[in-house]
């Protein structure tokens, strides 16, 4: 545990001393980059309270006073009762129903989802700190342990068809960075989340993934880096790099998905680079509607 994860968690504790008063509450937990030991000095507390039912507003502000809490934003903003400033530190808490809690688990491990705001939830749940309430919360913890089975096949159909690099190689021949490295982004999110469904990993959304690219255990060599260095380079160059990326990346899923067909995926890996076309049409070319109205004058 690092030394930012480590005081953030004291924090905590003090916290839901306070938080654990309210006999409403099932059980408290720390989620965000503290429970998953990613935090460093710029990171926040995220708490997450369930509850039997929804507290009102008056509750919440009952909880801010108690903490002597500052609210970050205005009253109308829909995070006023979520963002707080206690002692001059950042915590963001969360107020959730257990039945809410419980139907968005359900939304992946019984159905198999591959919806990643769901995602994300459970992956939070398999991480998280309980604080109070461990015993509610360990039957929500063993459920998302397991990964459900035929999730790793459904998120490979439904993101492999991004391995396409068509259009990101015509615009590496473009003067336009803005899109191309939009496009660039967006293929390494979609190899991201192929990467997490191969090792069974939950989402952790996008700004963590490089920490959880270095701990799964079925990917390309030195992934990150190779990531973040195609950024440095010129966009033929990148484009090129990501190619050995994805290929790579087929090679894992061939390996341990041998009856998964990759054949489409391969097929999008081997599209040659942008032919330069010079004009089909001279000047002395002869319109062939003007003839057609010449011979018939």
């Amino acid at each position: 545990m690092n030394t930012h994860t480590r005081w953030r968690l004291e924090i905590a504790k003090i916290l839901t001393k306070k938080l654990a008063l309210y006999p409403e509450v099932r059980a408290i937990v720390v989620g965000g980059s503290a429970a998953r030991n990613y935090a460093d000095g710029y990171s926040d507390l995220e708490l997450f309270l369930y509850w039997d039912k929804e507290p009102s507003n008056i509750i919440k502000q009952d909880i801010s006073t108690l903490l002597k809490a500052e609210h970050r934003y205005p009253k109308t903003h829909f995070a006023y009762h979520n963002a707080l400033i206690i002692n001059g530190f950042q915590v963001d808490m969360w107020h959730k129903t257990a039945s809410v809690e419980e139907a968005n688990i359900a939304i992946v491990v019984d159905e198999g989802s591959t919806d990643l705001d769901a995602s994300n939830i459970v992956d939070t749940m398999r991480f998280c700190v309980p604080m109070h309430g461990r015993e509610f919360i360990k039957s929500w913890k063993d459920r998302v342990e397991k990964y459900p089975p035929g999730l790793t096949e459904r998120f490979f159909k439904e993101y492999l068809p991004h391995f396409h690099l068509r259009h990101i190689l015509l615009e590496s021949k473009r003067e336009n960075p803005t899109v191309f490295y939009n496009m660039l982004s967006n293929i390494q999110c979609s190899l991201f989340i192929i990467l997490l469904a191969l090792n069974k990993s939950y989402f952790p959304t996008y700004k963590w993934i490089y920490k959880r690219l270095n701990e799964l255990s079925l990917r390309p060599e030195k992934i990150e880096i190779r990531l973040q260095n195609m950024y440095k380079e010129t966009p033929e160059i990148a484009v090129e790099q990501l190619r050995d990326l994805l290929a790579e990346t087929l090679t894992l899923i061939e390996a341990h998905y041998p009856d998964y067909d990759t054949t489409s995926a391969r097929q999008e890996l081997i599209q040659p680079m942008p032919k330069l076309y010079e004009p089909v049409l001279s000047s002395k070319t002869e319109n062939p509607r003007k003839s057609q109205r010449g011979n018939c004058s």
